[in-house]
């Protein structure tokens, strides 16, 4: 859609973030159990997540706060 706005000389005036709530930095503490797709070395290990997922619910939230904090930055 940008691309097509583009070519025509025409203003965006909203857009589509892909991925945007892997932008966001959680503030609750995460847990989880490494799998087989990490690696041998890694699998069954505990990881502490820092950054918001799909599927995390307050994911939203802390995608919010981070366009929030870059507009204003701006």
């Amino acid at each position: 859609m940008i691309y097509n706005a583009e070519a025509n000389g025409l203003d965006v005036l909203g857009g589509d973030v892909g991925f945007a709530y892997l932008n966001g930095i959680i503030r609750e503490e995460v847990y989880v159990i490494m799998g087989p797709e990490y690696g041998p070395e890694l699998e069954g290990l505990v990881g502490i997540v820092v950054k918001a997922f799909y599927g995390l619910k307050t994911s939203c939230a802390r995608w919010s706060e981070h366009l929030a904090d870059t507009l204003r930055s701006l």
